[in-house]
């Protein structure tokens, strides 16, 4: 019910054409999906500890924080939306498919276990979608309105590997 409400308060905002209600909302829908996504895996597989994954992060936090929410971000913006989403857009001329491409080969690069690739699949689709949308309203933005999310996104998902 709550994603219902939440999709039609995208649909009918009268703010959804500003860039940071498009951040917010992207961020948002990422999270929604990526609960549900995980509240399925745990129903799935309770015994399992498929969600576990270590604490991965370097001695060097500094290092950690910039490359991790900052770099990365930057690099994955730039070479899976600006460059991958545009090319395969253009080759296709049909965003759904371009998306889903875009988006499979994103899972696959993050590849540590198959819930990581089937959650990094549905982030892409949401950072993929937020590219597309912000192309329409200014393209000028729309780099940077997907590399906010993408950093948000990752800065929200390295404080939880810390707690």
């Amino acid at each position: 019910m709550y994603f219902g409400l939440f999709l039609n308060m995208i649909k009918y905002s009268a703010v959804k054409e500003t860039r940071l209600f498009l951040i917010i909302s992207s961020f948002l829908l990422m999270f929604c999906l990526n609960v549900v996504l995980f509240t399925v895996i745990i129903l799935i597989a309770p015994d399992k500890n498929i969600l576990a994954k270590k604490n991965d992060v370097n001695e060097n936090l500094i290092f950690d924080v910039i490359f991790i929410c900052f770099i990365a971000p930057l690099i994955e913006t730039f070479v899976f939306q600006k460059i991958l989403f545009n090319l395969i857009h253009e080759y296709l001329k049909k965003v759904f498919p371009s998306i889903v491409i875009t988006s499979f080969l994103f899972g696959v690069m993050h590849y540590d276990s198959v819930s990581h690739v089937i959650a990094t699949f549905i982030i892409c689709v949401v950072l993929c979608l937020c590219y597309n949308k912000s192309l329409k309203i200014s393209e000028k933005y729309a780099f940077w309105n997907t590399f906010i999310v993408h950093s948000l996104w990752n800065i929200f998902s390295f404080i939880i590997r810390l707690i």
